[in-house]
């Protein structure tokens, strides 16, 4: 670990003495005259120095109430009370905000929804909310500035009520890039949303909100594909039934342009319509529902329009089809995730993946002569790895895959639920001479036989110590 610069030593010194309260009796608040970044940085040190159990509302007063602070920034904290009584401090001189992050915060405070409203009424400049906490939407309507919107609850309101109205008609908010709500998979109010769109003129991600029905809605009424700037969506959430290939079809025709989409299949008829989408680098397909391969089929068959141009592609859906097949048609790839499958047998021997660095396997357990890793070739850039559920990755599948491929670069490994016995993680290892981390269950191996390995092998690599890795992995990112 490399030692602390001298700024974040300083940093660390003077958190401990606003802990300490040693400025509390000036009468001049000193931190005043400080440039804003300072301010941040100090916020932060003081947070990082009370851990994830909370803070004292008091030791961040001065630097609340400095008027200098841009960023407030909290992630995984058990804030209790203090949390209001800080966002009050801060309301008075809010003046510079621009970024206001509340994550995973636990807080029993009835009066904490308050504080973050009026907190938020009182910052005109603010350009990024993040918040876990429910409040009032229209607390928002004075951020005329604001270019983030997540939002990790499900607003008990019109989602459009953070748009500021004069007299019966909606402002438009012309610099939000991004609006988002975390309740995943839920219908979205189309009424609200074609209202979003037609305020909100910069947009380019919706995040997980469904948005082909508000789209569609906008093509049948005529707005120009031109007046919108979306680059990133998902499709095919159910809300009354009415996501049909019509609708997908009328979707792509309004935003044509589209770059990244989630996809959620429920009329197999409406992938065909995903080939006019010649922009897009980001793929992910979804479908709870088996079948026996008219989706897969599909699949290939857009694949042979848009698969070179793709990037990053998830396919997360059982259809008996020919892997390798899709695959030789997406030669540039740079991420893959295949989660399940029904795979019948490959045509082709072996595919070559040149650019991929992120590989992602999971629920495959279906015989090693369907396996996927042993069909790749030329993939000698990966640097992360999860295989997880997924039996029969094995000494055997890992033999076959390093004799076409390369784990040099590999830096992070996902491991959980394969059959690698201690010869094959022995050889893993070896192979993978600059991972940095790794996590690895497998009914084959034991946890002596880990610590043995790594004895053996004299490698750097930590190992078992984050069970949360999977978070990390490039696809789950997409979800967060």
């Amino acid at each position: 670990m490399e030692p602390s610069s001298l700024y974040e030593t300083c940093l660390k010194r003077v958190a401990v003495l606003l802990k300490n309260g040693i400025w509390r009796s000036r009468r001049e608040n000193p931190f005043r005259f400080m440039p804003s970044t300072v301010v941040d940085d100090l916020v932060s040190a003081m947070l990082l120095l009370h851990g994830p159990f909370g803070f004292r509302a008091a030791d961040l007063e001065l630097l609340l109430t400095s008027g200098r602070l841009r960023e407030l920034k909290m992630n995984a904290m058990n804030v209790q009370q203090e949390l209001g009584t800080a966002l009050k401090s801060l309301s008075s001189a809010c003046q510079e905000l621009k970024v206001l992050h509340l994550l995973r915060v636990v807080s029993e405070d009835p009066g904490l929804s308050e504080a973050i409203e009026e907190l938020l009424r009182n910052s005109p400049r603010l350009e990024d909310v993040f918040c876990c906490i429910p409040f009032d939407l229209t607390a928002l309507r004075k951020c005329r500035e604001l270019r983030k919107m997540k939002l990790s609850f499900p607003p008990q309101q019109r989602w459009c009520d953070f748009l500021e109205r004069e007299n019966s008609s909606f402002k438009p908010l012309k610099y939000l890039e991004v609006f988002s709500i975390f309740s995943t998979f839920l219908p979205s109010p189309c009424d609200d949303m074609v209202i979003i769109l037609k305020h909100c003129p910069a947009l380019t991600s919706l995040g997980l909100i469904e948005s082909s029905e508000a789209l569609a809605h906008l093509h049948r009424t005529g707005v120009s594909p031109s007046e919108l700037k979306l680059r990133r969506c998902l499709w095919g959430i159910r809300n009354k039934n009415v996501i049909n290939s019509t609708l997908i079809r009328d979707a792509v025709l309004q935003c044509p342009k589209i770059e990244e989409l989630h996809f959620l299949v429920n009329s197999v008829e409406s992938v065909r319509y995903l080939r006019d989408l010649r922009n897009l680098t980001f793929l992910d397909i979804m479908r709870n529902i088996s079948d026996k391969g008219e989706l897969g089929a599909l699949v290939i068959s857009v694949m042979e329009t848009i698969g070179r141009q793709l990037k990053h592609l998830s396919l997360r859906f059982h259809s008996r089809m020919d892997i390798s097949v899709l695959l030789e048609h997406c030669p540039n790839l740079e991420s893959l995730q295949i989660h399940g499958g029904e795979f019948v047998k490959f045509s082709k021997a072996f595919v070559s993946l040149s650019n991929l660095k992120r590989l992602t396997l999971k629920d495959n357990n279906i015989g090693d002569e369907k396996l996927v890793l042993p069909l790749l070739s030329n993939c000698n850039q990966i640097t992360d790895l999860f295989v997880k559920d997924c039996t029969a990755f094995d000494d055997e599948t890992l033999k076959k895959f390093l004799q076409r491929n390369s784990l040099t670069n590999l830096k992070i490994a996902y491991l959980k639920n394969c059959s690698l016995t201690q010869h094959g993680f022995k050889k893993f290892l070896l192979s993978a001479s600059h991972l940095e981390k790794v996590e690895i269950i497998s009914r084959s191996l034991h946890t002596r036989g880990v610590k043995q390995v790594l004895r053996e092998t004299n490698h750097k690599v930590v190992c078992n110590k984050q069970p949360e890795l999977w978070m990390d992995e490039f696809f789950m990112k997409k979800f967060k």
